[in-house]
C-alpha cells in the first residue's frame, strides 16, 4: 500500500512539473503579445484597452460572443453577420487583481491580465483560447489561437482536400481553378470559418486578402491574418454539431427556401448557341421520358463567340430571334430559363461607353475606369459596392425578368481577375476581393425583394462569403475536371460548405473541363448528383462531348433516367430538408459525425454522408468499382432505399455494386415520403401521398415529417400559408402503429383538401391478420394495383415482404394505421 501511495505520489509530482513547464512555455508566448492596460464595461460591451488595441467584447446571445479589435480608423461594418445582441443579453461582469470574466448563461470569456491572454469557456469547459491574440505586421492584421492536440478542424470553406483540415495553411483570396480535380487547396470560395470536433466555430469576419493557418506553420496554433478589412472574430459554442450549425446559422441567417423547381433537373451546358438548338433539345430530352424544370443559357445568349462580347447583356437577335416566344414555348413544357451573367463589361461594347459616362467601373490608381486584358477580352468590372453601379446593372437584369427569366447565373464573380492597383468606392481590390460575389448576391436578392416581393430567388453563383446564404445563393464548385478525380474531388467540398453553413453547394454533374465522352463516369456522376442539393448537368460541350443524357449510350440514359426519376419521387423529403435548413440551419448532406460525435473513426470519413435526417449515402467514386465500403451508423438498422435489402448498423459493410446499383441506405424506422413522378414543378401535387416506412426486427420507434407549401412564394413558412405533417408510432417486422398529424399554418394554392395515402411497409415478414385505418377494419385486396380501386384496402406481397395500405385522409384530422 505504501508503494502504491509513493507511485501515485511520483506520478502526481511529474504531471505538475509537466504542467508547471507547460503553463511557463504558453506564458512566455503570450508575454510576446498584448499587455493589458485598463478595461470598461457599459452597455454590456466590455472595453479591453492593451498596448497593441483596443478590443471590445460582447454576447450576443448566451453561446455566441463577437470580439473587435478598435483601431486608430472608423470602424468597419459586418458583412457576414445577421445577428443582433438584445436588450435581454445582460452578461455579469466579475473582476478580480488577476483577471475579468464575461458570463452568460453557459459561456464564459476568461481574460487573464498578466500575461494577457482571453479563453473562452463553455458549460464549464474550455473551447479554446487566444494564443499571440490579435497581432499586427507589416503584411497582415489578425488573431492567433491556442489548440488542443487531439480536436479534429473542419472549415476555411470550398478546397478540395479532405474534409479534416488541421495541418493545412489556405490562402483566403477567391479564386477560379480551371480543370481541377483532388488536391485543390485554392479555389471559387474560400471562407474564414473554423470549426472543431469540440463542438464551436470561429468566424473571422474580414473580407480581404488573407490566409486562414490550422496548425501547419506552428503546431497546435490556430492564425487567421488579412491584409485590411474589419479585424473581429465570433466564438460559437453548440452542444453538439447539429446545435452548432444551428446557432451558426442564427448568426449569419440561413437560406430562404428554393423555388421547387430549382430542386428538380436543371440542364445546361457551354453552351447553347441558337434558339432552335435549345427548343430541340429540351423538347427531346422531355420526349426521352427525362422529368425537366430548368435550363441555363451560358454567354452565347449575347454574343455568337466566346470573346468579344462579355457585357453586352442583351439578345443577339439574329441568333435568338423571339427571346421572349421561346420562354414562353419552354415554360410551357414546364422548363424555367435561367441567363449567365457577369460583372465584367469589355471595353469594346457599348455598355462599356454607358458604364464610363455613368461612372459604375472599378477605377485605377488616376480614377479613371480600371481596364485590363483577361481571357475574354480588355475589361472593365462593375463596382457592385456602388448604388449606382448597382441600379444600372438591376436594369439589365430586370429588363429580362419581363419576359419571363426565371434564375439566374452569377459568373466569373471571385471576380476572377482582380488586380491589386483596382480601386474600388470602399477599398482597394485586395480589401474588398472575398466579399464583391456577397454584394453583388445582395443585390440581386433585394432588388427582388423590392419588385417582386413575392418571388423566390434562384441564383447560381460561383463564389460568395460567410452568410451569402441569406440572399438565396446555389454555389457549385466550378470548372471541375471531367475525370474521376474531379468526382472524388466533390466529397469533402460538398461536405465542408454544407456544415459551414452554405447548405445548397452542388458541381457541375458529368464534369465540367477536359477528358472524354464516359458513359460510366457520367452516370456515377449522376447517381451522386441525385443525392445533392441541385442537380445540374453541365460540361463544355463545345467538341463533341454533350452535357445532357439524351446523347450518350441506351444504357447510360437508361440509368440516369430511372435516377432522375427518383429524385422527383423524393422531393417530399428533399423540399422538408429544405426546410429544415431554413429553420434550423441543418445542411441537406450532413458528415457521419454529426449523429454519432463520440466515434473517432468518423471525424474525418468523408467519403460518405447523411442526406437529410434518415439517409445514408455513399457515391461510387472509383471507375469499375465492384463494391463499396460503407460505415452503416449504430441504433438499428438500415435498408437500402431501392433494392430494400436488409443490414445490420454500426458496423462497416463492403456494398456490392454494378452501374445500375447506387449506395444509399434508409434508417430503419423512417418515414420516407415520396409521390409519384411528375415530371415538372408545376405538375406537382402531393394529394396522391405514399410513406414508405422501414421495417426492423425488433420493435422501434417510427419518425418522419414532410413539409409543404406552395413551391414558389416567397417566405410561405414565415407568412403561415404552409402545412406539416407528422409521422410517429412504433414498428417491427410483424407489426406496425402509424399516426399521422397534419398542421396547416394557413391555406395555400394548391394544397389538397385531402389526400389519398398509400404506406409501403419495407420488410414486413408476417400476414397481417388485421389492417385497421382510423380503428375501422379494411380488407384484403389481391394485387397491388387492385387498391387503386378502392378506396381503403391493403395488400401483402409476401414474395417481397412488403405491406400496402392505402387510405383516404380527409381534412385535418389525425389518421391512424393499426396492422397486427
Amino acid at each position: 500500500m505504501n508503494n502504491l501511495k509513493g507511485d501515485r505520489a511520483t506520478a502526481v509530482l511529474k504531471a505538475v512539473s509537466v504542467l508547471f513547464v507547460a503553463i511557463l512555455s504558453f506564458g512566455s508566448a503570450l508575454a510576446q503579445g498584448e499587455k493589458y492596460i485598463s478595461h470598461n464595461f457599459k452597455n454590456n460591451v466590455l472595453s479591453v484597452k492593451t498596448d497593441e488595441s483596443r478590443l471590445a467584447i460582447r454576447f450576443l446571445s448566451p453561446s455566441i460572443v463577437e470580439v473587435v479589435a478598435k483601431l486608430d480608423e472608423p470602424e468597419r461594418p459586418s458583412h457576414a453577420v445577421v445577428m443582433r445582441a438584445t436588450e435581454n443579453m445582460k452578461p455579469q461582469l466579475v473582476d478580480s487583481e488577476v483577471a475579468l470574466q464575461l458570463v452568460s448563461d453557459g459561456m464564459r470569456v476568461h481574460i487573464n491580465k498578466e500575461p494577457f491572454s482571453i479563453s473562452y469557456y463553455y458549460e464549464g469547459r474550455q473551447l479554446l483560447q487566444e494564443r499571440r491574440g490579435f497581432f499586427a505586421d507589416s503584411l497582415y492584421s489578425g488573431f492567433s489561437f491556442g489548440l488542443e492536440g487531439d480536436e479534429t478542424l473542419y472549415g476555411a470553406g470550398e478546397r478540395s482536400v479532405p474534409m479534416s483540415r488541421r495541418g493545412y495553411r489556405f490562402e483566403l483570396y477567391n479564386k477560379a481553378h480551371y480543370a481541377y480535380g483532388e488536391g485543390s487547396e485554392l479555389m471559387n470560395y474560400g471562407l474564414p470559418l473554423v470549426l472543431s470536433s469540440k463542438n464551436y466555430a470561429v468566424l473571422f469576419d474580414n473580407g480581404a486578402k488573407g490566409y486562414i493557418d490550422m496548425a501547419k506553420t506552428e503546431a497546435n496554433t490556430l492564425e487567421f491574418g488579412a491584409v485590411g478589412g474589419r479585424m473581429a472574430y465570433y466564438v460559437v459554442a453548440g452542444d453538439d454539431f447539429p446545435d452548432l450549425v444551428n446557432k451558426y446559422g442564427r448568426l449569419t441567417g440561413t437560406q430562404p427556401m428554393p423555388p421547387r423547381w430549382a430542386l428538380g433537373n436543371i440542364q445546361s451546358r457551354f453552351g447553347y448557341k441558337t434558339q432552335g438548338e435549345v427548343l430541340n433539345t429540351m423538347n427531346q430530352m422531355i420526349e426521352e421520358d427525362f422529368p425537366l424544370d430548368g435550363v441555363v443559357l451560358d454567354l452565347f445568349w449575347f454574343g455568337p463567340d466566346v470573346k468579344g462580347y462579355m457585357g453586352d447583356l442583351a439578345w443577339d437577335y439574329e441568333k435568338w430571334p423571339e427571346p421572349k416566344m421561346m420562354i414562353d414555348s419552354l415554360k410551357g413544357m414546364g422548363v424555367n430559363t435561367v441567363l449567365i451573367t457577369e460583372p465584367f463589361v469589355l471595353t469594346n461594347t457599348k455598355n462599356f461607353q454607358i458604364g464610363d459616362s455613368l461612372r459604375i467601373f472599378a477605377l485605377d490608381t488616376l480614377g479613371l475606369s480600371a481596364t485590363y486584358d483577361f481571357f475574354f477580352g480588355n475589361t472593365a468590372l462593375i463596382d457592385i459596392f456602388k448604388p449606382s453601379a448597382q441600379d444600372w446593372f438591376w436594369e439589365q437584369y430586370d429588363r429580362q425578368n419581363k419576359i419571363g427569366v426565371a434564375g439566374w447565373w452569377g459568373d466569373l464573380g471571385e471576380p476572377e481577375v482582380h488586380p491589386s492597383w483596382v480601386r474600388h468606392v470602399n477599398g482597394t481590390a485586395d480589401e474588398v476581393h472575398n466579399i464583391y460575389a456577397h454584394f453583388w448576391e445582395k443585390m440581386v436578392f433585394e432588388k427582388y425583394a423590392q419588385e417582386y416581393p413575392d418571388k423566390r430567388v434562384f441564383h447560381l453563383n460561383r463564389s460568395g462569403f460567410a452568410g451569402s446564404q441569406r440572399y438565396s445563393i446555389f454555389p457549385w464548385s466550378g470548372d471541375v475536371g471531367r475525370n474521376w478525380s474531379g468526382l472524388k474531388a466533390q466529397m469533402p467540398i460538398l461536405l465542408t460548405m454544407s456544415m459551414s453553413g452554405i447548405p445548397y453547394m452542388s458541381s457541375d454533374i458529368g464534369g465540367f473541363a477536359g477528358g472524354e465522352k464516359d458513359g460510366e463516369l457520367y452516370t456515377r456522376w449522376a447517381q451522386f448528383g441525385v443525392f445533392n442539393p441541385v442537380y445540374r448537368p453541365h460540361a463544355d460541350a463545345l467538341g463533341d462531348i454533350p452535357a445532357e443524357p439524351i446523347f450518350f449510350d441506351k444504357r447510360t440514359k437508361d440509368i440516369v433516367r430511372k435516377y432522375v426519376k427518383l429524385r422527383y419521387e423524393l422531393m417530399p423529403y428533399l423540399y422538408t430538408m429544405a426546410w429544415q435548413a431554413l429553420e434550423h440551419g441543418m445542411p441537406l448532406a450532413r458528415p457521419m459525425f454529426f449523429q454519432e460525435p463520440d466515434n473517432d473513426k468518423l471525424k474525418a470519413l468523408d467519403q460518405q454522408y447523411y442526406w437529410g435526417n434518415d439517409m445514408v449515402v455513399a457515391p461510387v467514386l472509383d471507375k469499375g468499382a465492384k463494391s463499396v465500403k460503407v460505415y452503416l451508423p449504430t441504433g438499428g438498422e438500415w435498408f437500402n432505399l431501392i433494392t430494400s435489402e436488409r443490414f445490420k448498423g454500426g458496423e462497416y459493410i463492403d456494398y456490392g455494386v454494378d452501374l445500375d446499383k447506387f449506395p444509399v441506405f434508409v434508417r430503419a424506422g423512417a418515414v420516407i415520403p415520396t409521390v409519384e413522378n411528375y415530371y415538372s414543378a408545376n405538375r406537382y401535387s402531393s394529394e396522391e401521398l405514399k410513406l414508405k416506412l422501414f421495417c426492423p426486427e425488433k420493435k422501434t420507434s417510427v419518425t418522419g415529417r414532410m413539409y409543404e407549401d406552395d413551391g414558389v412564394t416567397k417566405d410561405a413558412y414565415a407568412r403561415r400559408k404552409s402545412e406539416m405533417l407528422d409521422f410517429s408510432g412504433e414498428v417491427d417486422s410483424k407489426c406496425l402503429s402509424l399516426n399521422l398529424d397534419r398542421d396547416v399554418a394557413g391555406k395555400y394554392d394548391s394544397m389538397p383538401e385531402n389526400r389519398t395515402v398509400t404506406v409501403e411497409a419495407i420488410g414486413f415478414s408476417k400476414k397481417p391478420k388485421r389492417v385497421l385505418v382510423n380503428g375501422k377494419k379494411v380488407k384484403a385486396v389481391d394485387g397491388v394495383s387492385e387498391l387503386d380501386n378502392v378506396k381503403d384496402g391493403f395488400y401483402w406481397d409476401s414474395t417481397s415482404g412488403k405491406l400496402f395500405v392505402r387510405f383516404r385522409w380527409e381534412g385535418v384530422s389525425e389518421a391512424s394505421v393499426l396492422v397486427k
